[in-house]
């Protein structure tokens, strides 16, 4: 079997039907469907089961809530497929794309792929720039080219997988994050050997869906990506070119955890421990760091990180698109 889609359900029947039928309306075959219902308690169970009846090629497994990474998991060890793709059940998938064909004309460890946000609110969509493409430069060469350009992407669910290579390094996700999908990424990173990318609208990715898990940031979300952080600034890489690598690509995300930290969600000890990685600024190959230093400079750090807060707010919004 060439592909295995992967979906985790919880909660979701607003969404589900739409989700799942993106995925039947696509021109493809030789892959299967695997819907993890993840101990819904409205009727996402029955709907997984409704498509499983009709459908031979549509499995369900119900599960008691185990959350995103853990319904991810159970995914990968019940799934066939010589590759893998992550679908999170409140979106959906572009159905003019043929993702067989796809597959076939690449040969890499990982196909990344383009996503369009979708706002809920107003029906909106909004497109995204084309990749660059990078024609037989080194692996190392194109992740060092996408931190520098801030376009590697940490998300489960715009890129296809080798299903072997999760396998053979045991590449699952840690079910004790939040912010999981960057944890794994990384992982999945260090030990691909070749990416490919490609500059279809592939992956439709939902905006302010209310009790969504992205809307807001909690205490445990912003407690997981400082352990992330944490975990990969002290990693033993196995040399000097990926450790630039991976740190220049945490710098950025640690102007994330500074923007998105506050009162609410963190204490002044958190916020103290936070403060403490800040060496970690040095590394500015991407663009959107050397930004924030540019703020910092001009403003200090403490203004400098309310007026990217208030940009981060107004972006995710669709008031700046830039």
């Amino acid at each position: 079997m060439l592909l295995s889609i992967i979906v985790p359900v919880y909660n979701v029947e607003t969404y589900l039907k739409q989700c799942i039928t993106s995925i039947l309306n696509q021109n493809m075959d030789d892959y299967e469907l695997i819907l993890i219902n993840d101990g819904s308690t409205d009727g996402s169970g029955k709907i997984c089961d409704k498509f499983a009846n009709k459908y031979g090629n549509i499995h369900v497994i119900h599960q008691e809530n185990r959350g995103l990474a853990g319904a991810r998991n159970s995914g990968i060890r019940h799934a066939a497929g010589n590759y893998l793709m992550f679908i999170d059940s409140d979106d959906f998938i572009n159905e003019k794309i043929n993702i067989n064909a796809m597959i076939h004309s690449l040969n890499a460890d990982i196909i990344q792929y383009k996503w369009v946000y979708y706002f809920d609110k107003t029906g909106q969509y909004r497109h995204f720039e084309d990749f660059p493409l990078f024609a037989n430069e080194p692996y190392a060469q194109i992740l060092t080219s996408e931190v520098q350009q801030g376009i590697l992407s940490v998300s489960a669910c715009n890129k296809i997988v080798n299903r072997q290579l999760i396998l053979k390094n045991d590449i699952f996700f840690d079910e004790s994050l939040l912010s999981e999908d960057i944890d794994w990424s990384l992982k999945l990173y260090l030990h691909a050997r070749s990416i490919q990318i490609v500059n279809e609208d592939v992956y439709i990715y939902r905006q302010q869906r209310p009790g969504s898990i992205t809307t807001t940031a909690s205490p445990q979300s912003i407690k997981s990506l400082f352990a992330i952080i944490t975990k990969w600034y002290r990693y033993n890489y196995p040399n000097q070119e990926i450790r630039d690598i991976y740190l220049n690509y945490l710098a950025y995300q640690y102007v994330v955890l500074l923007t998105t930290n506050n009162r609410h969600n963190c204490d002044a000890e958190l916020r103290k421990e936070i403060y403490g990685l800040k060496d970690i600024l040095n590394y500015s190959e991407n663009f959107k760091v050397r930004m924030a230093n540019k703020v910092f400079h001009v403003l200090g750090m403490k203004l400098g990180v309310y007026v990217l807060k208030l940009y981060w707010a107004l972006r995710k919004k669709n008031v700046i698109k830039i």
